[in-house]
């Protein structure tokens, strides 16, 4: 190539090409074109193809699906051990060890067994 008298000999010139970079250039800006066309309209094209043209379910439609009555099962299991923890912790401790238990539990259940003996002494005098 050819270098000007003060350009540094470390940097080489620019080799002739005779356009054929520009060339080359186009070639490739087009095919990326197209590829980026491709990957981001022709798959929601198919999509749209395999839903009918719908785009969207309603509510029913989507609570009717196999992952929705999964999750809704998923989320009862998930109340019923939350429920079954609240009522371990409210009621099922042991008094004696760390009276945690409230006063109105502790009544309550004073009641349900006050109800619970004055039932089984009538059933005793009905027999």
């Amino acid at each position: 190539g050819i270098q000007h008298e003060g350009a540094s000999r470390l940097v080489p010139a620019a080799p002739q090409t005779n356009g054929l970079v520009h060339q080359n250039h186009g070639n490739v800006h087009r095919q990326s074109m197209l590829f980026w066309g491709f990957f981001f309209f022709v798959p929601p094209l198919i999509m749209i193809a395999f839903n009918g043209g719908r785009l969207s379910m309603s509510r029913e439609e989507l609570l009717a699906t196999e992952t929705a009555k999964r999750r809704v099962k998923r989320d009862e299991e998930i109340e019923e051990d939350q429920k079954q923890a609240m009522q371990r912790a409210l009621f099922d401790t042991n008094d004696a060890s760390n009276h945690f238990r409230q006063g109105w539990a502790v009544k309550r259940d004073q009641e349900r067994e006050r109800r619970r003996l004055e039932r089984d002494q009538a059933k005793q005098q009905g027999a």
